[in-house]
């Protein structure tokens, strides 16, 4: 919600590590056609981008995309939400509903 910071938003994610799982990426960034800034991710982020201190407003629109991958690193899920921060805090821009499947790997 406007006013939040990406501390706030990393302490309301801690949980992803506290469960011994990892993110393989940015956990949430701007939207644009590559992982724009601002971002924001855990230290247990498998890769590293630049994160800088920044302060949510009205108007911004985030990607929330939290990669998580097991500890030992052989399974996990990626779902992404694009949302507008309003009054009230995020709104999700999706129409579409999420489905999830299950891959596996060809060897």
């Amino acid at each position: 919600k406007p006013g939040a910071s990406e501390r706030d938003i990393l302490d309301a994610a801690r949980f992803v590590e506290r469960q011994g799982y990892k993110t393989l990426d940015v956990l949430i960034h701007g939207w644009g056609i590559t992982i724009e800034p601002p971002r924001a991710d855990l230290s247990c982020a498998m890769i590293k981008r630049e994160c800088l201190p920044f302060t949510v407003e009205e108007g911004m629109l985030f990607v929330i995309q939290p990669h998580i991958v097991s500890g030992d690193e052989t399974c996990g899920v990626q779902v992404g939400n694009l949302v507008c921060v309003d009054g009230d805090g995020a709104r999700s821009l999706q129409k579409a509903p999420m489905d999830f499947f299950r891959s596996r790997s060809a060897s």
